[in-house]
């Protein structure tokens, strides 16, 4: 099941929408959007129009522009969110903006408007950790991010079991 979230640029609190994504072969229907129950997600912040998909599709960061903040959810199988917390200070991170993560999902990145980019370890659940913040030295901002290698895509349940048919091989 394919699933679109977004971000609402709204007073406090944040607002987070998800929808599921109709991909079905139906080319009449194909790119349907239907609301997850419960939408929005609401959790501590303001102005969070910015949001981020973890590597491997569990997680959801939503960036807090006015409350220089990050939102963490865990994302539940049928894609709803369920909010782990708000982390940052204005020691921490700034203004955010843009995010990105590593291709392994161990640091998230944040575009941290004039000052830099913030960078956080995430833990256990979505758990975030603030490591540094890195400061540019000329006047700009930092509006947005992309990681290299871009992140790839989930381990799929498979199983592959291969056997010699037939098991015994006649001489000659």
């Amino acid at each position: 099941v394919d699933r679109l979230y977004a971000g609402e640029a709204t007073g406090s609190p944040a607002l987070a929408d998800a929808w599921v994504v109709d991909n079905t072969p139906n080319i009449a229907t194909t790119g349907v959007l239907t609301r997850v129950p419960g939408t929005p997600f609401t959790s501590s912040g303001n102005n969070s129009n910015l949001v981020l998909y973890s590597p491997d599709n569990t997680l959801l960061f939503e960036s807090n522009q006015f409350t220089n903040s990050v939102n963490s959810f865990q994302v539940n199988p049928d894609g709803s969110l369920l909010n782990v917390g708000k982390f940052g200070t204005t020691a921490q991170v700034h203004t955010p903006a843009g995010m990105a993560t590593d291709a392994t999902g161990t640091f998230l990145y944040v575009a941290d408007d004039a000052f830099g980019v913030a960078v956080f370890r995430i833990g256990n659940g979505g758990v975030l950790a603030a490591l540094s913040d890195v400061a540019i030295n000329r006047p700009g901002e930092i509006q947005d991010l992309v990681a290299y290698p871009a992140r790839s895509c989930t381990t799929a349940d498979l199983t592959l079991t291969m056997a010699a048919v037939p098991t015994t091989v006649q001489a000659g």
